[in-house]
C-alpha cells in the first residue's frame, strides 16, 4: 500500500508562453514506493511540465509541495540555475529501467534500496563495456539490454515466490 501523503505533489499548475498555454491546471501527486509514467502526444506539455518540477520555469500559477512543505521558487534566475535539463537521459531509458531492476526494484510493486540501484547502474555500465569489447553490434545491444531485464524479473518472480 502506498503512503498517503506524496513525497511530490503539484496543484493546479499552469504555464503559458505568450498565447500558447502550455499546461492548464495540472495536479500530479508522487507517493513512496510510486512508479509513475508521464505520457501523452507531442506538445501535450509533459517536458513543460517537468521543467516547472525541476525549477527550470516558473509556473504562472499552482503550487508545489515536497515532502508536504510548500517549494516557493522566488525569482526567475532562481529557477534558471542551469541545473535541470529534461533531455539528460534521452536514449538511457532501457539502461535505467535495467538498473533498477537488476537492482532489486520490482516492477510489480515493493521496495529496494538506493544501494542496490547503485550496484546495478554499475552492473548495466559493465555489461554495455563489456558489450562494446566483445564487438557486440550496437544496434543489437538494446535487445541484450532487454533480455538481462527478462532475466532479472524472472529472478524477482523466483525470489518473491521462495519466500
Amino acid at each position: 500500500m502506498t503512503d498517503p501523503v506524496p513525497i511530490i505533489e503539484m496543484r493546479n499548475i499552469k504555464k503559458h508562453f505568450g498565447a500558447v498555454q502550455a499546461l492548464r491546471g495540472v495536479d500530479l501527486a508522487l507517493r513512496h514506493n510510486e512508479v509513475l509514467g508521464l505520457v501523452g502526444d507531442n506538445a501535450a506539455g509533459k517536458s513543460t511540465l517537468m521543467k516547472v518540477l525541476s525549477g527550470a520555469y516558473i509556473p504562472d500559477e499552482g503550487e508545489i509541495f515536497l515532502a508536504s512543505q510548500k517549494v516557493i521558487i522566488m525569482d526567475e534566475p532562481t529557477a534558471r540555475l542551469g541545473v535541470a535539463a529534461p533531455t539528460a537521459a534521452t536514449g538511457y531509458e532501457l539502461d535505467i529501467i535495467a538498473a533498477a531492476v537488476i537492482g532489486g526494484v520490482s516492477l510489480f510493486g515493493g521496495e529496494d534500496t538506493i544501494l542496490g540501484v547503485l550496484i546495478g547502474a554499475a552492473l548495466m555500465q559493465t555489461i554495455r563495456t563489456g558489450l562494446n569489447l566483445l564487438g557486440f553490434p550496437t544496434y543489437w545491444q538494446p535487445a541484450a539490454i532487454g533480455a538481462v531485464i527478462i532475466i532479472a524479473i524472472m529472478f524477482d518472480q523466483w525470489r518473491k515466490r521462495a519466500r
